[in-house]
């Protein structure tokens, strides 16, 4: 089973939902949106009758991009619509029958979760995917970046998740909701007490978090990053989120993630995750 993003015929057929003024903005926005998901690999499909989807009455996808409305665009938003429009795949029955998640684009809202308008749409939707679907580690381990913006990873990923009791498949969506909350809940203060900083992102993200005791450990817990192709460096990561249950209910666990709390030079505005998976 596979993801599958498309942009769908709903979507664009506009019923009066959208104005002419408003073409424009909502064109710019789809457009972005588009680009961000083809940049992380992901292949964005249309609906073969995507062409004679009325935007307006009596004007469809079609007259905007290449008959008498183009002039509702101006000439580079024009450009970019019809680049991506034409640019997309076609979409057919086998790719909605291997798909285990599903999100679509369009330049109307839409009116379920998997209806992708922003960004951050489209990092819930690989979320989800991240929690209910098996994938090698490697294929999971893919999409982190897309998943957590925010969050840099050490060269001991992906292999480290495989020290998961039994592989990381059984901990998916713990996993992915324990990286979630420090991509999106992790707040630095640089003249902040550390114990206390640990303290409210454990209330917050509901993994109790904390700083390992020994200091004789800290070779263990130093860990290597890339700077780029040919450079990496090594930076302490102490602090550990506990992961005390697997997905199932009532299976219980003793799984670390150890994560560095400070801004590190080289890797600007980067939260950096040394290692997933067993206690170290």
């Amino acid at each position: 089973m596979s993801r599958l993003l498309h942009h769908a015929n709903e979507r664009y057929n506009g019923n009066g939902e959208i104005q002419e003024s408003q073409l424009e903005d909502c064109t710019e926005r789809l457009v972005t949106l588009h680009k961000i998901i083809v940049d992380s690999g992901e292949v964005v499909r249309k609906e073969d009758s995507l062409y004679e989807v009325e935007i307006f009455p009596g004007v469809s996808v079609c007259d905007v991009i290449y008959g008498d409305a183009t002039k509702l665009l101006s000439h580079d938003c024009l450009a970019s619509f019809r680049l991506m429009i034409d640019q997309s795949p076609i979409l057919n029955k086998q790719h909605l029958d291997n798909a285990s998640t599903v999100g679509t684009l369009g330049l109307l809202q839409g009116g379920s979760a998997n209806d992708l308008t922003s960004n951050d749409d489209w990092v819930q939707l690989v979320r989800l995917d991240l929690s209910l679907n098996a994938k090698s580690v490697k294929d999971f381990y893919a999409d982190f970046s897309a998943a957590f913006p925010r969050l840099k990873f050490s060269n001991d990923f992906p292999d480290c998740m495989n020290s998961f009791d039994g592989g990381h498949a059984p901990y998916a969506a713990t996993i992915t909701r324990s990286l979630a909350s420090l991509n999106d809940d992790w707040v630095e203060n640089k003249n902040g007490d550390l114990p206390e900083m640990l303290r409210v992102f454990s209330s917050k993200s509901r993994f109790p978090t904390s700083l390992e005791g020994n200091g004789a450990r800290k070779k263990a817990l130093t860990f290597s990053f890339s700077l780029d192709r040919d450079r990496s460096e090594l930076v302490l990561c102490e602090p550990h989120m506990k992961l005390e249950r697997a997905d199932i209910q009532g299976e219980y666990c003793y799984h670390r993630i150890y994560f560095c709390p400070r801004a590190h030079d080289g890797f600007y505005d980067k939260i950096l995750v040394g290692h997933a998976g067993r206690h170290l």
